[in-house]
């Protein structure tokens, strides 16, 4: 009767199958690693940190405007953004640029522009996203800065707007 040496002695399995599994594990790693996605932190974070320490004082004046902001589903992959000053005199900006930044994957970050309906509100519509963002509104002059942590969206109406009916 031939036996061979594994069916002989069952250590034999374990002192073969633990390296082999290490060099397999090793493989799908390494594998994992390089074509999984690469850019979970921006590429300019630390330009990126600077400029918010730079700029806190854009963000006192945006407080001192009293300004809020919300976000509205409307229709499938659209929400309405809305920005209003609460306090007077009304700022007069055109426009404000509005930024969700993502917060690892840098290609889902959404910037956009608001229009100005009335002094002091403007509005925009977007594409939705999914999950939680910060707001961060501003003139193109950047002469004060909305910044709203965690926003999600929210079902329906928007704050002040009556409905149709």
């Amino acid at each position: 009767m031939n036996r061979s040496a594994f069916s002989a002695n069952p250590a034999l399995w374990l002192l073969v199958g633990v390296p082999a599994a290490a060099v397999i594990m090793g493989v799908v790693i390494v594998t994992l690693a390089s074509n999984g996605p690469t850019d979970l932190v921006r590429d300019d974070y630390y330009k990126a940190g600077l400029a918010i320490n730079e700029d806190l004082t854009a963000e006192e004046a945006g407080e001192a405007l009293g300004l809020t902001a919300s976000l509205t589903t409307r229709g499938p992959g659209r929400m309405l953004v809305v920005v209003s000053q609460q306090q007077e005199p009304f700022d007069a900006a055109q426009e404000l640029v509005i930024e969700l930044p993502h917060p690892t994957l840098a290609e889902q970050d959404l910037r956009f522009t608001a229009s100005a309906v009335a002094p002091g509100r403007w509005v925009a519509l977007a594409p939705r996203f999914e999950g939680t963002r910060t707001l961060l509104a501003y003139p193109p002059d950047g002469r004060w800065r909305l910044k709203r942590l965690r926003q999600q969206l929210q079902d329906g109406p928007v704050p002040g707007e009556v409905p149709a009916p």
